[in-house]
């Protein structure tokens, strides 16, 4: 047989094996407490080869096998599960004025976090940066992780350049991928917004639901529009900027150029001011004592969202609104405003189910980590987990 051939044969052969792998490491991640002759019929696959594939990801910690439901009739195979004591994850959030971290195993229980305040405008890019991979040095001392996922307030491109961030103007033009990966002996999975992380997080860690828009108010405005289960990026992976969506054209001028964008007006830094408050926390104590200018900032926060939201609604037929990050702490007083002038601009009059996400600040860091733990099931490759340092 001609060499070229036989080359040819073995990488089918290995694409083949890996994509059987990667079809039975989803199905365990979906279905849980599955035996062996159960994946067997639930993937098509012979009951040999489905238990030499199982073995290599019992092999590779990816898979552990439990001992059988007791009280079944018959003999009752033992049941798979993704292996919580095999690689973690490591999920970072970069944001203005601190940086978290979430390690979660691959069923996405979260093991650890951590968190640093750090004006991250000051000093250069890779500074910040050494200090990111010395948290993640510090949360996983003890444990093998088998990548990283970072949360990023900006537009970044899928190789990790940041391309525009109005609220961290020094970081533009930053590969964030090649700096991390020169810092980290372990691969950087996925570099994206933070707002379209969180949604993911929302969608797989939070409510569950698969069709809506999250919104998360912190220094700037972020948006996450998830359809049919899936994060929507559009063609050029941009889509969800809905911070800079224009909602009064003659209002202030904001860090992207332009004037009267939503975070201009429904960003923390505007309600703040708006309602004379120092931080979030006196604002929530303002609001809950029934004081007229904190509501009033509040609602005028709440009618600019649902303008924003209302044009997503409107051109996407979204039946959901997820709040996150600030307007999560403000939900008490912002949901039912929001959901009244939704109401109003929903041209189909379909009603619009307003929640409030329950993930709390972790939201992006635990999307990051958990596109690490996509990205695993999905390709069911061998993880190369390793201790992390810092170089």
């Amino acid at each position: 047989m001609d060499s070229r051939t036989a080359g040819v044969a073995t990488a089918s052969q290995l694409t083949v094996r890996q994509h059987n792998r990667a079809l039975l490491l989803g199905n365990v991640a979906r279905r849980p407490g599955r035996t062996r002759a159960q994946l067997a019929r639930d993937v098509g696959l012979t009951k040999a080869t489905v238990s030499t594939l199982v073995d290599d990801l019992i092999l590779s910690a990816l898979v552990v096998e439990r001992e059988p439901t007791a009280g079944l009739r018959g003999r009752p195979g033992s049941r798979l599960e993704l292996n919580p004591d095999g690689a973690a994850a490591i999920g970072v959030e970069i944001d203005v004025d601190r940086t978290s971290a979430c390690l979660l195993d691959l069923t996405g229980a979260v093991r650890d976090r951590k968190s640093i305040a750090y004006d991250n405008r000051s000093g250069t890019p890779r500074v910040a940066l050494r200090r990111v991979a010395q948290l993640v040095a510090d949360l996983s001392a003890d444990t093998l992780v088998a990548g990283v996922g970072v949360a990023f307030p900006g537009l970044v491109t899928v190789d990790g350049r940041v391309l525009r961030a109005p609220n961290l103007p020094r970081w533009e033009g930053s590969n964030l991928g090649e700096i991390l990966g020169d810092l980290l002996d372990v691969p950087v999975h996925s570099i994206d917004n933070e707002a379209n992380i969180a949604a993911l997080a929302e969608h797989w860690y939070g409510s569950g639901i698969s069709d809506f828009v999250h919104v998360s108010g912190e220094i700037g405005v972020g948006g996450g529009i998830i359809v049919n289960g899936e994060l929507f990026v559009g063609p050029r992976g941009y889509a969800g900027e809905i911070g800079h969506v224009p909602v009064d054209p003659r209002g202030p001028l904001c860090g992207c150029g332009n004037r009267g964008c939503l975070e201009q007006l429904a960003g923390r830094t505007a309600v703040l001011a708006h309602a004379q408050a120092s931080s979030d926390a006196e604002l929530v104590f303002r609001c809950d004592h029934g004081d007229r200018e904190a509501l009033l900032a509040v609602r005028s926060a709440a009618a600019a969202l649902a303008v924003a939201l209302g044009a997503v609604i409107n051109t996407l037929d979204l039946p959901a609104v997820s709040l996150g990050g600030f307007y999560a702490r403000l939900a008490p007083w912002l949901v039912e405003p929001l959901a009244t002038g939704l109401k109003k601009r929903i041209v189909s009059g379909a009603p619009i189910d307003v929640r409030v996400s329950s993930l709390g600040q972790d939201a992006a860091a635990l999307g990051a980590a958990g596109q690490v733990i996509n990205h695993i099931v999905r390709t069911g490759e061998r993880p190369a987990s390793r201790r992390i340092r810092v170089s």
